[in-house]
């Protein structure tokens, strides 16, 4: 750590404490599922698409999260490979896996 993104006191009072999904989440599911997960992609005949604007790929995001069980999450399950014909995108070692995790800890905040 040290501190190297720049964070001060006075930002860490006016931001949320955690990722939020535009900022944090939506770009890695950008990067890593949205290839097959359009309307037009290797998985487009399922309910998860991202193709669309951010509002409703939060929405759809909010399906596959578990706030009880967030370890247990299909957003992470299927990333990591788990039932996901995809195979894994980022596993539970990742610092992917560990952002959205933190991100569903948190309370999914947009």
């Amino acid at each position: 750590s040290g501190g190297s993104m720049g964070e001060t006191e006075a930002t860490t009072e006016s931001e949320p404490p955690g990722p939020s999904f535009a900022a944090d989440v939506l770009p890695l599911l950008d990067a890593g599922c949205k290839r097959c997960h359009a309307a037009d992609g290797a998985a487009s005949h399922t309910d998860f698409l991202l193709d669309v604007d951010d509002a409703t790929a939060y929405e759809t995001a909010l399906d596959f999260i578990d706030l009880e069980l967030p370890d247990k999450s299909p957003l992470l399950t299927k990333a990591a490979g788990q039932g996901h014909t995809g195979g894994v995108i980022y596993d539970e070692h990742s610092s992917e896996h560990a952002t959205i995790l933190a991100w569903i800890e948190g309370g999914a905040p947009p």
